[in-house]
């Protein structure tokens, strides 16, 4: 089985779904900033990793963050990232985020000594 973990920040404060109340503009700006950071750190990590796009693949999330208050809700945490998915799609990381192409592995929120988000992509096909 072949794999490429690819380890982004945290996303942007206003990823974040239940967040309401602020304006489109800000929301849009980190949208494109988280967006081409994924894109940038998962073309990074493909060509140094020698992957090869394949047909299906399993992806995973295991993040973690440190401070204070709780763990992030799961739910949220794979809202927030959609625009790093996304970037992985432009990136050839994997062919879409289609159920056809893309399933979903396990999901981990949890605290810890720093704050990542650790993105595991399987190949199934």
């Amino acid at each position: 089985m072949r794999e490429l973990i690819i380890i982004l920040p945290w996303p942007l404060k206003y990823l974040w779904p239940n967040k309401r109340g602020w304006s489109w503009q800000a929301q849009n700006a980190d949208k494109v900033t988280y967006y081409e950071e994924a894109f940038y750190y998962a073309l990074d990590m493909r060509i140094k990793g020698n992957w090869q796009m394949p047909n299906k693949v399993r992806v995973s999330v295991k993040a973690t963050r440190n401070g204070t208050g709780p763990a992030a809700d799961v739910d949220n945490l794979l809202a927030a990232l959609k625009p790093a998915f996304d970037a992985f799609t432009q990136a050839r990381v994997w062919v879409d985020d289609n159920p056809a192409h893309w399933e979903l592995g396990t999901v981990e929120s949890l605290k810890g000594d720093k704050t990542e988000v650790r993105i595991t992509v399987e190949a199934l096909e």
